[in-house]
């Protein structure tokens, strides 16, 4: 969870990656690789723990945000949803930068 509180990308993108078996020790060139859609940081954050299991069949220790592929935003409007993201997060960096240069008590 830690690792999660300090990692925030923009966008989290499902994708679906066939192997020919759970061991694959390497990705291949040609490999089929699927595209299912995004979710940002908040819907992320906002859905419920999984415990995914390791490959060898066991718990993997630990507990994973997931959100239904059914549930994600198609990847069609990922372009516009980063152009807008990052138009935000330019205007949050320059306001805080405009505060971080003008202290509270010279404003």
């Amino acid at each position: 969870e830690d690792y999660a509180k300090k990692r925030k990308p923009a966008a989290y993108v499902q994708v679906i990656i066939d192997l020919p078996s759970p061991q694959a020790a390497e990705i291949l060139p040609g490999t089929t690789a699927i595209l299912c859609g995004f979710a940002d940081a908040a819907a992320v954050d906002a859905a419920p723990k999984k415990d995914f299991g390791s490959k060898f069949g066991s718990d993997g220790g630990y507990l994973c945000h997931f959100i239904r592929i059914d549930q994600l935003r198609p990847m069609a409007e990922l372009a516009a949803f980063l152009k807008t993201y990052h138009l935000q997060s330019t205007h949050k960096s320059t306001i805080q930068r405009i505060r971080n240069a003008f202290p509270a008590n010279h404003r």
